[in-house]
C-alpha cells in the first residue's frame, strides 16, 4: 500500500472516531436537559400509561414488562433537570424540578393505587 493511501485510510479513520464533531455546546446540553424535565401534557400522558404498564407487570410477575415500562417512563428528564440545577448552584431551578418530580411521584403512585383497587387481579403471579 503506498504512502498516499495510509494517509488517506489514517485520515479516514480519525474523522470517523472523532469526537470533535458531534460535540454540543454547553447552551445547547441545557437546553436538553431543562426541556426533558418539564412536566407537560405529553410527558403526564406517557408517564401514566407507564405506570399503567408497570402495574400489570407486577400483577402478573413480568419483569420483562416492568423494565419496559421503567424504559418509556419520563421521570428521568426531571431528576436530570434537578441534578443540573444543583450542580450548576441554581438553587431555584433544583428546586422547581423537585417539586416537578414529586407530583410526578405523587401522580404516579395515585395512578397505580386506582389501578390495584380495579385489577381483578388481586394476587400477584409466579416467575
Amino acid at each position: 500500500m503506498s504512502t498516499k493511501h495510509e494517509e488517506k485510510l489514517r485520515s479516514f479513520v480519525k474523522r470517523m472516531f472523532s469526537l470533535k464533531e458531534d460535540t454540543a455546546t454547553h447552551e445547547e446540553i441545557r437546553d436538553r436537559l431543562l426541556s426533558g424535565g418539564k412536566i407537560t401534557g405529553t410527558n403526564m400522558c406517557v408517564m401514566i400509561c407507564a405506570i399503567l404498564i408497570a402495574s400489570v407487570g407486577l400483577n402478573v410477575g413480568s419483569t420483562a414488562v416492568i423494565i419496559g415500562a421503567m424504559l418509556i417512563s419520563p421521570l428521568m428528564g426531571s431528576l436530570l433537570a434537578m441534578a443540573f440545577g444543583l450542580i450548576s448552584a441554581d438553587m431555584r431551578l433544583a428546586r422547581n424540578h423537585a417539586v416537578g418530580l414529586v407530583m410526578q411521584i405523587l401522580i404516579s403512585v395515585a395512578v397505580s393505587t386506582i389501578y390495584f383497587l380495579i385489577s381483578p387481579v388481586k394476587e400477584a403471579k409466579a416467575n
